[in-house]
């Protein structure tokens, strides 16, 4: 209903003479693109038209919306080369100020990358990160953390009880309080 709505205004708008901003595609693109994707398409092709030039912003909505989706990395580095090429007015690999992947950016490629199970492109992702002077902040450092593939356990020695410390007397207590609230 609330889309329903949103999607009049945006109509009303345009058939009134008023034209589309970067900003005002970019909310429609959100709020649409979780319900359909086919529909932030079309809004992409009527900015175009209108001459709206894509933002980082509306790169990072296009990455996330894409990395919901199942199987969709190679679209989203055909985003992410869109953004960084030379169709950007650059010619160097982190496009215009306009359109320059940020922290976001990033750390949504590195996710993607991390559940398709590419370390090594995260590592790459990464490196970009460093080599544009974009910091890094805990959400990346936690996907990168995720994506450190951890050693296999041999599960014949694995006993978890065995490297646990005995209980204290303080723990044994404190224990016995937390099954007193169940009775």
């Amino acid at each position: 209903r609330q889309l329903s709505q949103l999607w009049r205004s945006f109509v009303r708008m345009l058939r009134s003479g008023c034209r589309g901003t970067v900003v005002t595609y970019n909310h429609m693109m959100n709020a649409f693109g979780e319900t359909d994707y086919k529909v932030v398409s079309l809004l992409l092709a009527d900015m175009n038209r209108q001459g709206a030039e894509p933002n980082t912003t509306t790169y990072n909505i296009l990455l996330r919306l894409l990395s919901k989706q199942r199987n969709n990395f190679t679209q989203m580095l055909q985003i992410f080369r869109t953004m960084t090429s030379g169709n950007n007015n650059s010619n160097n690999n982190t496009g215009n100020a306009v359109t320059r992947p940020n922290h976001y950016t990033y750390t949504t490629l590195m996710h993607a990358a991390s559940k398709a199970g590419n370390t090594e492109l995260v590592a790459k992702f990464r490196a970009m990160m460093r080599e544009n002077s974009v910091t890094e902040n805990t959400v990346s450092y936690t996907v990168l953390i995720n994506s450190t593939p951890l050693p296999p356990r041999d599960p014949v020695h694995f006993e978890p009880w065995r490297d646990r410390p005995p209980p204290t007397e303080r723990s044994r207590t404190a224990r016995g309080s937390v099954l007193a609230l169940d009775r």
